[in-house]
């Protein structure tokens, strides 16, 4: 959950974060928040960044935040102490290339990470509060909902810009939450 506490941002903030792009799906998504003046964080995978590198520095220069998900979307769990560290290493190259900014922020893929990594490892890991749960069901109606009950003040909701549904269901539901008085942070604003 987010320390709003000491943010100065006020209540009922909450940080929406997209997972595992850039994609076909994203520059839609950058669309919406611009209609909407709402910043979110995008955790980027490496690869496809460079791939993309438009999409990424369009977000970052619309002021949303742009974190590291690895260059490969490697599973720590399954993965070296080196070859964790080699892949944040080339992920945060990529975005730093991209955006002129090395990334502060890294999420791990899956979710994955042991207590040991996280002493190991030197990033500042992200987590999530909520997920949409958009990876198992690719349903709008279903990731509205999910959007709709999870946000309360503090969390960190887990989504992926790599859906059209969740794209679609994202942006219905981000003046529904901007009239409940919600303000969307983008993570750096918070710590």
């Amino acid at each position: 959950r987010l320390n709003i506490g000491e943010s100065g941002i006020g209540e009922k903030a909450i940080a929406l974060t997209f997972d595992d792009g850039p994609s076909g799906y994203t520059e839609e998504l950058l669309d919406g928040l611009a209609l909407y003046d709402a910043r979110a964080t995008f955790f980027v995978i490496g690869s496809k960044a460079e791939k993309n590198p438009e999409i990424v520095k369009r977000a970052y220069e619309e002021g949303h935040l742009i974190g590291n998900h690895t260059y490969s979307h490697i599973d720590f769990y399954k993965s070296t102490l080196t070859e964790i560290e080699e892949n944040i290493t080339k992920g945060s190259a990529v975005i730093e290339e991209i955006t002129g900014s090395k990334p502060l922020f890294l999420r791990a893929p899956y979710g994955n990470v042991s207590f040991i990594q996280l002493k190991q490892v030197e990033a500042f890991f992200i987590h999530w509060s909520t997920s949409t749960y958009d990876w198992f069901k690719e349903d709008e109606d279903y990731i509205y909902k999910r959007i709709m009950k999870e946000a309360k003040d503090g969390e960190i909701i887990l989504m992926h810009d790599t859906r059209e549904a969740t794209v679609k269901a994202v942006l219905r539901a981000i003046p529904e939450l901007q009239a409940q008085g919600f303000k969307h942070v983008k993570k750096n604003k918070l710590l």
